[in-house]
This record gives structure tokens, sequence and C-alpha cells, in this order.
């Protein structure tokens, strides 16, 4: 429902043959800043970011339950940003853009933390206004904070997971408990009784400015 009254700053076009739907849904909804997956019940769903804390926990996964396969952390603190830079137009000789910048000191890899900011820098020349430029930085801040926190987690097969939601895992031999994590994946096999993948970064809401 975001979606609906929107007017996309530029047209969107895509080539016959090499393009799909999927990549004209993805670009409109980078326009926006929104996430686009399709839920556990095989719909589309386009929507804005929210606050992971106002988020309950889908599943709160432990060694002691047998939902739980195992697990194993990605560490890419080569992929770590604590700020983003979104260029955007130049209208009337005025540049559009934005940086949001991580200085959350609960945060390790924020700017006061590590004591220097690593900047990741986005052009779109089709951002035509400052507030877009601001909801992509933002977007992309969060998400390039989390990239130093990936788990991917082996279950059963749960079909009420879905993407952009919340589990909850403790397991004492990776260090983890009670840590909550945001779902960016969910492989399910096709076959019954197989085992899923979950994909899923820390969750944080840090106080980006």
């Amino acid at each position: 429902t975001f979606l609906i009254g929107k007017v996309t700053p530029y047209t969107i076009e895509k080539s016959y043959g090499s393009d799909t739907y999927g990549d004209l849904l993805i670009e409109l909804a980078q326009i926006f800043a929104c996430n686009c997956f399709f839920n556990e019940d095989g719909n589309l769903v386009v929507e804005r970011d929210e606050l992971d804390a106002n988020k309950g926990s889908q599943w709160d996964f432990t060694t002691d339950e047998f939902n739980y396969l195992g697990s194993g952390l990605k560490y890419k603190f080569s992929e770590v940003y604590n700020s983003v830079y979104v260029i955007g137009a130049t209208i009337n000789g005025a540049i559009r853009k934005y940086k949001a910048q991580n200085n959350n000191l609960l945060d390790p890899n924020s700017i006061p933390n590590i004591g220097f900011e690593r900047v990741y820098v986005m052009e779109d020349q089709n951002l035509d206004t400052d507030e877009l430029c601001q909801n992509l930085a933002e977007y992309w801040l969060k998400r390039k904070t989390a990239t130093q926190n990936e788990i991917s987690i082996l279950s059963t097969t749960m079909y009420h997971l879905n993407v952009d939601e919340i589990i909850v895992l403790t397991d004492i031999s990776l260090g983890l408990e009670r840590e909550r994590f945001l779902i960016n994946s969910y492989n399910i096999p096709l076959k019954i009784g197989g085992s899923v993948t979950i994909d899923a970064v820390k969750s944080q809401d840090l106080d980006f400015e």
C-alpha cells in the first residue's frame, strides 16, 4: 500500500528479452528504499523498512529443540561501511545528495569507535530530491552495518518464517544467547521433509545520523 499514489522521478525502461518483471520491481523498490520479496504464501511484497525493535520473533531457535539443525557465522569485515553517501541529480546548479553516518557508540564499527569514516558512495542521477537520497542512504547504511554479522542457519522446514522478520538464536558454542537476527532469505526445498537454509544478519536499530 505504500507505493499507491507514488510517482517515480523518472520513467523506468526495460528491454524485452534481456530484462524481467523482477528487474523492474527491484528497481521500483530501490527508488523508494523498500524491501521487495515473496512471502511465505508466495505473494509479492513491497514494503518500507521498519524498526527491527518493533518486530516480535517468528521463532526462537535453541540447540535443545529439534527444528534447529546447526548454523555458521560469516564475517565480512571488508564489506562493512559506517557511512553511505548518495549523490543524485544536479538541478539548477544544486546537487541533490545526502550522507548517512553511523555514530552510534553501541556499534563497534561506528565512526567514533574505529576512529575513521569508511564511506560507501552511490551515484544515481535519477534521484531528484534530497529526500530520495536520504531514504536510500539510510536504507543501505543499515545493511552495510549489518554485513559484519551474517549467519546461515539450517533448520527443519518452517513455512511461517518470512523475509525481513526476526528470529532469535541461542547457541552457546557460537557465543550467541538469545541473539536477534533479521532474515534476509529463506530457501525452501522442493522435496518433502528436506531442511531449509536461513540467511540472516544481526538485528540492530542504530541511531544513524
